[in-house]
């Protein structure tokens, strides 16, 4: 009975009859089928035209490399190793960094050597938290900052010199209710005084006219504040830089 080289199957013997070579036909059908197990026709079509040499063959001989592990290089488009080391490679750092926990609003710092902390993030215009552990945005330093100076009451600032003459009479007082110091410029003649006072009734003189020829009362009122022109002529020129 003669076989087969490899496999060993059972070679049709010439003149048997037609029963036993078809019982050695479907002996080696079936065993071609289970070495094949289940590969394809588009499997097989894979290996059309490869030119992998014995050699190359020979180097997945005895491989434990499962196919889904073979599937992890898939698309791969240059050597390994070389991507690898291009990489950048795992440090005391990194991993400090890597402990940090996420959260929206944070911003990482050094605390020291590869150790690391979290300060949070805020848009707050008014800076009303008062943390000690946040960071502003610029848009909110500048809000805060703009209605600070805002607040601030600068004579002169926003201000604008008004002729208030018709609306003030020698002898009365006024209170100044503009939110800022204002600064009053009086020319008239005849012996007179400026005054100021912060309650409309215990009164500081701050200056004096008198004599033949106009004579300048100046002085700065403060908010809220009165003042009022004691003496001198009902003929009066009175600017108010308000």
């Amino acid at each position: 009975m003669a076989t087969t080289t490899n496999q060993g199957w059972t070679l049709p013997t010439v003149g048997a009859s037609e029963d036993a070579w078809g019982d050695d036909l479907n002996a080696n059908w079936t065993a071609l089928d289970t070495l094949l197990g289940g590969t394809n026709a588009t499997e097989f079509a894979i290996l059309d035209g490869a030119t992998l040499t014995t050699a190359e063959l020979n180097k997945l001989a005895g491989l434990a490399t499962t196919a889904a592990e073979l599937g992890y290089v898939n698309g791969v488009t240059s050597a390994i190793q070389t991507q690898i080391d291009a990489k950048q490679p795992l440090d005391a750092t990194l991993t400090a960094l890597a402990a940090l926990a996420t959260g929206a609003s944070k911003i990482p710092y050094s605390t020291g050597t590869d150790t690391f902390g979290q300060l949070d993030f805020k848009d707050e215009d008014t800076m009303s938290s008062d943390s000690a552990t946040a960071v502003p945005s610029q848009q909110s330093v500048k809000a805060y900052v703009d209605a600070a100076i805002a607040a601030i009451a600068v004579p002169g600032v926003g201000q604008t010199r008004t002729d208030v003459s018709g609306s003030r009479t020698i002898g009365v007082s006024y209170q100044n209710t503009t939110g800022k110091p204002i600064f009053v410029n009086i020319l008239t003649t005849g012996l007179g005084y400026f005054e100021t006072s912060a309650n409309g009734s215990t009164w500081t003189r701050l200056a004096q006219t008198g004599g033949n020829y106009d004579r300048q009362a100046a002085s700065l009122v403060m908010n809220n504040e009165y003042y009022r022109m004691n003496g001198g002529t009902s003929s009066i020129y009175w600017v108010e830089l308000r």
